[in-house]
């Protein structure tokens, strides 16, 4: 029933014929019938949040689903048409072992799906592991062991035909996600739905996450834009956050998911963009971490992007582009 509604929905709009329609699913909760329902919507990217393939530590995260339950919605997707899957993986979960860790990468690699997406755990105040961490009885990798993760990760899929393409992303040939190249580009996105966020026009900005209150809110008459000034307006009472970036924001944001890119960041379009040139704004950092040999130029000097060592370095260097 859900999904006929979002059908129904989708089908109001005007949609490219070649845009990327994704959905992201849970591994054992799709069924031959659903996958026909988003097949028939226009769904043509699917990403399956497998994390594990290692069933105990599937169980540690919480996950519903198995190793075997995630390889039959897979093969269900590619039965119904689906060439175009991403599958998430999870590096330095609690007890994990490199051997463990390079088991899952393994039968992934050869399940080939055309997108890879590896993070590792990220300890989030408020949650179990986060408590468990700080009273120092969360059992997880070894900063050698995760390195060695890492850098069988960037190994094996690079020789199984995966091109790296942002930090942690990996996919074939024309396979980049389109939706996180928006992101990571700073292109505009609007975000329809309960406690979705969006960007736009240089304001970020999320919808009420109360059921109630966004009920009340929609049923308001629709938007009168007639400039981006109304639509500031507008937008901030009908939001439960809003933010206008300021320029200064928008350079350190443009640093902070343009580096995340393999192929960083243009100084052209940064000039293009805020009518000062990178050097101007970043030139001592840029120069210090080159001389590191953390950031490295093209042969034409246009463009600036995180070497190999860079990448490993990456949350420190990014954080030194704060102004």
């Amino acid at each position: 029933m859900e999904l006929k509604l979002l059908g129904d929905i989708i089908k109001q709009f005007d949609i490219d014929d070649n845009a990327e329609f994704t959905i992201e699913a849970n591994p054992g909760t799709l069924d031959e019938e659903k996958i026909y329902a988003i097949r028939k919507m226009g769904v043509n990217r699917v990403s399956l949040g497998l994390q594990s393939s290692i069933d105990e530590e599937l169980k540690l995260l919480g996950r519903i689903h198995t190793y075997n339950e995630f390889l039959e919605s897979y093969h269900l997707l590619r039965d119904a048409g689906f060439n175009n899957i991403n599958i998430d993986l999870m590096s330095d979960i609690p007890k994990q072992s490199f051997e463990s860790y390079k088991k899952t990468l393994e039968r992934v690699v050869s399940l080939k799906p055309e997108h890879i997406s590896s993070y590792s755990l990220i300890l989030e105040p408020g949650t179990v592991f986060y408590k468990m961490h700080e009273d120092g009885v969360l059992d997880i990798a070894d900063e050698d062991t995760d390195r060695q993760m890492y850098s069988y990760t960037k190994k094996i899929l690079e020789e199984n035909g995966y091109h790296r393409y942002e930090i942690s992303n990996y996919c074939k040939k024309d396979r980049e996600c389109k939706h996180n190249l928006v992101y990571w580009t700073l292109e505009d996105y609007i975000g329809i739905g309960l406690g979705a966020s969006s960007c736009f026009e240089g304001a970020r900005f999320s919808n009420y996450s109360d059921l109630e209150k966004y009920f009340e809110i929609t049923k308001e008459p629709g938007l009168q834009i007639k400039n981006i000034d109304d639509f500031d307006g507008d937008i901030k009472k009908r939001t439960e956050t809003y933010e206008k970036l300021t320029p200064k924001a928008k350079m350190e944001e443009f640093m902070f998911v343009g580096l995340r890119k393999c192929i960083g960041v243009s100084k052209t379009e940064f000039k293009n963009r805020f009518d000062y040139s990178i050097d101007e704004i970043y030139g001592d950092v840029i120069d210090k971490f080159i001389k590191n040999n953390l950031l490295s130029e093209n042969d034409n000097s246009d463009r600036i992007y995180l070497t190999d060592k860079g990448i490993d370095l990456s949350n420190y260097i990014l954080s030194e582009f704060l102004l």
